[in-house]
């Protein structure tokens, strides 16, 4: 994408992508990097490989002046970035080598603004030219393609010492590296070269490396060909397990329960929800506080209930909702929260509102949980009226929705449901019924059975579990000094 003027090479493409998107991180894919995070995507038409099954064929195997492009400067992509709320800006869909020079004009403005840089790559590409990259790069997926020279002139036109190259310079750039392999049937998908591509990725870049193993499907010019069959890709991920590496996926397989960072098994219904012994991006404490704090434009606080590798109650609470309260601004008992939850007796995951009453006696057992006049507790009784909007969205939500609502000592509790709501006012009744020495509270949740929960992907499930916050938020906000936005004027979960 260069042309030779009086011997100068000028850029064709710079300051003129043809594709500007907004993507998941995850679709890079990164699943290592600010995991459910928004990634703004930036690519030019062209690429140094020609490769017969490449997604992006129309723009990677096209000349600049086939393709509509628009002007759009290095400021201009930051500009847009910071508009969007993105974490970071992407340099992927082709080769950015091939636009090697905007892309680094751009990715010092990024830097600068704040974000990460990150890149898809073939990995073919200028030893000095990547290392002056390296000075602003954050992050690099390199499409490993195969383990074989003559994979590698067969498919693409290239040659795979200069790949293995990139990959060991990346690493001692100390820029984040993760790993695309394409397996495609009859041509790189042989166990025993996996296994030698693994050993030399755990030998050179080491076992932390992520590999993604991507399922192949038939377009461009390898149409004869059929995809991947599922149990390929799964040999190939138990293979490279058992050389060592720690972290392996499996991609271009919706649904799969190796394509995501977060795992449904990680809720256990004998020992509650696992947060110990994982990496911090793997939390599911993390990954749904960056998305509440994205939605709703403002800062949560984590708590929980529980010790070790296993907790038992995880909640989030708006800070500002806290701060605003004259009495209790140093302490969490008497704010609304949203929490996720494991019923070990009736074997289902709660996803919800709670609202906390604590003790109402003189003297309390614990310093913080005596009722205080600035509780969220005290609206939500003063909300729990016949026909208000309180009772509005209690019927809308037990009567159509499927949630449940509770209200008591967490022993002796009054539990709602489509079958035996009649009114908010119900609330109100059973609360006087809480004896002034007990804790007592109200939650409204959405019951996940065991079975629902291990049948999702890991990014299934924390879409549901946002998508109920959503649903609960309305209620939530009749609670709360500082209400959150409206869900609905904000950006879709993940975004």
């Amino acid at each position: 994408m260069r042309e030779n003027r009086k011997g100068e090479l000028y850029s064709l493409v710079y300051g003129n992508p043809c594709a500007l998107h907004l993507d998941l991180i995850e679709m890079k894919p990164f699943f290592h990097v600010l995991p459910s995070t928004s990634s703004f995507s930036i690519a030019t038409v062209g690429c140094n490989f020609q490769c017969g099954c490449c997604q992006s064929w129309q723009i990677s195997q096209a000349s600049p002046e086939d393709v509509y492009s628009c002007e759009v400067p290095p400021e201009m992509v930051v500009a847009k970035a910071r508009e969007m709320g993105v974490r970071s800006v992407a340099y992927a869909y082709v080769e950015p080598a091939v636009f090697n020079e905007y892309a680094l004009d751009t990715a010092h403005l990024v830097k600068k603004a704040g974000l990460l840089n990150v890149i898809h790559s073939n990995g073919f590409i200028n030893r000095v030219s990547l290392e002056e990259l390296c000075k602003v790069l954050d992050a690099a997926n390199i499409d490993l393609k195969g383990f074989t020279d003559k994979f590698y002139q067969e498919f693409s036109g290239g040659y795979l010492c200069p790949m293995l190259e990139t990959l060991k310079t990346l690493r001692s750039e100390k820029v984040h590296l993760e790993i695309t392999n394409l397996i495609i049937p009859t041509k790189n998908d042989e166990m025993p070269v996996v296994r030698e591509m693994c050993r030399w990725i755990r030998k050179e870049l080491g076992a932390d490396t992520s590999i993604h193993f991507s399922r192949f499907y038939p377009l461009y010019k390898l149409t004869d060909l059929p995809p991947t069959p599922v149990s390929t890709l799964e040999k190939a991920r138990s293979a490279t397990l058992a050389e060592g590496l720690k972290y392996v996926y499996i991609a271009n397989v919706r649904g799969h329960e190796s394509e995501n960072t977060f795992r449904p098994e990680w809720i256990d219904f004998d020992r509650g929800i696992r947060m110990g012994n994982l990496e911090s991006h793997e939390r599911i404490t993390q990954i749904l506080k960056y998305n509440l704090e994205r939605r709703f434009n403002t800062a949560f606080v984590i708590d929980r209930w529980g010790r070790g590798v296993y907790w038992q109650w995880i909640y989030w609470l708006p800070k500002a909702n806290r701060q605003a309260k004259p009495i209790s601004n140093g302490v969490n008992f008497g704010c609304a929260k949203l929490f996720i939850s494991v019923d070990r007796e009736q074997r289902i995951f709660r996803s919800g509102l709670q609202v906390e009453r604590g003790h109402t006696g003189e003297t309390s057992p614990y310093p913080g949980t005596l009722l205080q006049e600035d509780w969220d507790w005290h609206r939500l009784i003063r909300a729990s009226g016949r026909g208000s909007p309180l009772d509005e969205e209690l019927r809308r939500l037990l009567m159509n929705e499927g949630f449940i609502a509770e209200v008591g000592d967490w022993v002796h509790n009054l539990v709602l449901d489509r079958k035996n709501f009649s009114s908010a006012a119900q609330l109100k009744t059973a609360s006087r019924k809480i004896p002034a020495e007990h804790w007592g509270g109200f939650q409204l949740y959405y019951p996940m059975p065991e079975g629902e929960v291990h049948s999702c992907s890991g990014y299934e499930l924390v879409k549901a579990i946002l998508a109920v916050f959503c649903e609960v938020t309305s209620v939530m906000n009749l609670c709360m000094q500082v209400p959150l936005a409206a869900a609905e004027k904000l950006p879709p979960i993940g975004t």
